[in-house]
C-alpha cells in the first residue's frame, strides 16, 4: 500500500529578502536627474580678436539681424489724421476715438457719394431703367 506523506510549508525569513525587488518592479524610483543636467549644458563659445575684419563683420550682421527681429515685433501702421498705432492689444482712448471719427467720416462720404451718383443717374435718365 502506498503511504502518503504530508509536507508542511513553514513561512520563513528568506521571503523578506524578496520583497524589495518586487517592490522595485511595481514602483521603480524616478531617475531623471541625470537627464535634466545633461540638457541645460551651454554650448561654449570661441575666443577670437574682436577688431579683426571677418568677426567684426560677423559680430556687426548678428547685431544687424536682433535688431530687425525686435524691429519687426514692434511692428506699427499708420492709421488716419497722422496718428501712429502700435499693434498691441490695449489701445488708449485717443486711438479709439480717432478711429471712431475715422468710421464717421468715411460714412459721410460714402453718402455723399451715393446721393451724387444718384443725381447724375436720375439726370441722364437711367435710374428709370432699373
Amino acid at each position: 500500500m502506498p503511504t502518503s506523506t504530508v509536507i508542511k510549508i513553514l513561512p520563513s525569513t528568506s521571503t523578506q529578502s524578496e520583497f524589495p525587488s518586487i517592490l522595485k518592479q511595481f514602483s521603480p524610483l524616478p531617475s531623471c536627474g541625470e537627464k535634466r543636467l545633461k540638457s541645460q549644458k551651454r554650448k561654449a563659445a570661441k575666443s577670437d580678436v574682436l577688431t579683426s575684419t571677418p568677426v567684426k563683420n560677423m559680430l556687426i550682421e548678428k547685431k544687424n539681424a536682433v535688431q530687425e527681429k525686435q524691429a519687426a515685433k514692434k511692428i506699427k501702421r499708420k492709421i488716419p489724421f497722422g496718428q501712429v498705432e502700435s499693434s498691441t492689444k490695449t489701445k488708449n482712448k485717443e486711438n479709439i476715438k480717432a478711429m471712431q471719427m475715422y468710421h464717421q467720416v468715411l460714412s459721410r462720404i460714402q453718402v455723399q457719394h451715393a446721393l451724387s451718383a444718384a443725381k447724375v443717374l436720375t439726370k441722364t435718365g437711367s435710374m428709370q431703367n432699373l
